[in-house]
């Protein structure tokens, strides 16, 4: 049985209700975005996904198709809008215990990658943090490679798939910060049940953060991990469910032992494929330990694929 693989983009890719920029905490002057608060979130993944298809219109059976430069090149969008409070409506993004958080943001990832072989990519990501309320903005947050690998592991119903990122400081106020670079190394699995459309999944990832010796307090690494479940109704429309169940941050100069957990949260939400290049995925964003009507959220995420 294969899964939807779309769905699983979507799945290895979502967020918790609180937008933390891929860049060290440290958001412009206009901006009332607080990425130091709440939960830590998988920022958005520039995915594996599929490059364009080589035609076989006028190709003899048996020959097989040359890729051109062309087909080798990818490019996608992907975006996650942490939208209003069930329980209140205004500009905000709600925090787990219900009060006015992170302004309402659209967070997202325009990537432009490159098909080595099959199954390795490497590509540049540029991450754009739109704030549409108050003084609205944009912002380019820091710049990074990825490289990744799919399939790394196969075995049956069992896949794992491999990247990394390299950042670079590319935003002045991370510059200011006194950030030099980072990395982040990722990990996919998933398992799709034998007889039914159910896909179980797990991701995780691992950051480290580099700054110089002038540079304030900052949180240095960043531990996270969450299990994820996939059911397809049809080809098109599944039901997914996200648990961000570790969420470790280290602050600078402590130990990991110091390193405090942020509240779990729980998103359910439907995946629709509208077509071959687009996917919407609307959710609810809930905290099981601090569940009430004001800190449950809406958000959606985006997906496209340009090439």
């Amino acid at each position: 049985m294969k899964c939807n693989q779309k769905v699983l983009i979507i799945l290895a890719s979502f967020f918790t209700q609180t937008v933390v920029a891929e860049t060290p905490p440290i958001p412009s002057s206009k901006t009332s975005i607080n990425p130091t608060a709440g939960p830590i979130i998988a920022a958005a993944q520039p995915t594996d996904s599929g490059l364009s298809a080589v035609s076989q219109a006028g190709i003899p059976t048996g020959v097989p198709a040359r890729k051109t430069f062309k087909d080798k090149l990818g490019i996608s969008y992907y975006g996650v809008y942490s939208g209003p409070s069930l329980g209140f409506q205004n500009d905000y993004n709600p925090t787990y215990d219900g009060k006015e958080g992170d302004v309402q943001n659209l967070d997202s990832l325009i990537t432009a990658s490159y098909k080595i072989t099959s199954k390795f990519q490497a590509g540049v990501a540029f991450p754009v943090l739109y704030i549409p309320y108050g003084d609205s903005e944009t912002i380019l947050n820091n710049v990074f490679v990825r490289v990744s690998r799919s399939e790394l592991v196969k075995s049956a119903r069992f896949k794992m798939s491999l990247a990394s990122r390299f950042y670079l400081p590319t935003n002045q106020d991370s510059r200011d910060a006194g950030f030099k670079t980072g990395i982040r190394v990722e990990q996919n699995s998933t398992y799709d049940l034998k007889r039914l459309p159910i896909t179980l999944g797990l991701y995780t990832y691992e950051r480290q953060y580099y700054y110089d010796s002038k540079a304030p307090s900052r949180s240095i690494l960043t531990l996270y991990a969450a299990p994820y479940v996939n059911y397809q109704f049809t080809s098109k429309v599944g039901a997914t469910l996200w648990v961000d169940l570790i969420q470790l941050k280290q602050p600078q100069g402590k130990s990991v032992s110091k390193m405090e957990n942020a509240p779990v949260g729980v998103q359910p939400g439907v995946n629709w494929d509208v077509n071959d290049k687009v996917s919407l995925n609307p959710y609810i964003n809930l905290y099981p330990g601090y569940l009430s009507v004001d800190s449950s959220s809406l958000g959606l995420i985006i997906s496209a694929k340009v090439l």
